[in-house]
């Protein structure tokens, strides 16, 4: 059964909500991201995605307010953004987070993201595979590596990576859409590899479907905070 995945992106403490990753297209949400836990938790919710976007951006980070969540709550938590070290990776299981998702750096370092998934085990490293028009993309998005999506996912498979969260970045946000097609090709291509979907679903309607597609996960953020999506139906 598919993991649905509420997501909670933060930003200087708040709960923020980015389109196509752009820093200066952000939206603010008038709850704390504990609350914002908390009434996940309430509806149903098992697991929740959190991306550190100070973090992401070498700004600093929320660890004290993932720290708090965890305590808080019961939720199996999922963490990115701005993971660069063993040490960074260590503070952060630390916080009794239960996985890790690294993106740039398993472009800039596999190596070292490959010792990660022997040192720490394949369950707790999730690969994010962030794409734009077929290349994987770093740095918050704002650049395009040589890499192909194909060829990223094959290199970390073989070096015993499970787990992939794989957003298209051009729908992330937009509430228009997630990429099926994409997620379907995934699947062909890898079929024994776990994949979180990521970006653009809008409707419950979407998220039933890629539950009929048995994705390993399902991240659902701006939808639920523009009520497009009801969250006491999302954990039926």
């Amino acid at each position: 059964m598919s993991r649905i995945f509420p997501a909670i992106d933060i930003m200087n403490g708040l709960c923020v909500r980015l389109t196509e990753g752009r820093e200066e297209a952000q939206t603010k949400y008038d709850v704390s991201p504990l609350e914002m836990a908390k009434r996940y938790e309430a509806s149903g919710a098992k697991y929740l995605h959190i991306v550190d976007l100070d973090a992401a951006l070498n700004k600093g980070n929320n660890y004290n307010l993932v720290k708090q969540i965890v305590k808080n709550t019961s939720l199996k938590i999922e963490l990115g953004g701005g993971i660069r070290s063993t040490n960074q990776v260590d503070e952060i299981l630390d916080l009794g987070v239960s996985q890790i998702i690294i993106g740039s750096t398993a472009v800039k370092n596999p190596n070292l993201v490959k010792e990660w998934i022997v040192d720490f085990g394949p369950q707790k490293i999730v690969i994010g595979a962030d794409t734009k028009d077929g290349k994987i993309a770093i740095n918050g998005w704002k650049e395009l590596s040589a890499l192909t999506l194909y060829e990223f996912i094959s290199n970390f498979s073989e070096a015993s990576a499970q787990k992939f969260l794989c957003t298209d970045i051009t729908k992330d946000g937009k509430l228009q859409g997630s990429a099926v097609e994409l997620y379907s090709d995934l699947q062909k291509w890898f079929p024994k590899l776990d994949f979180i979907a990521s970006g653009g679903v809008s409707t419950l309607e979407e998220v039933n479907e890629l539950r009929r597609m048995k994705m390993y996960g399902i991240i659902v953020g701006k939808a639920i905070y523009e009520g497009a999506i009801n969250l006491e139906k999302l954990f039926i």
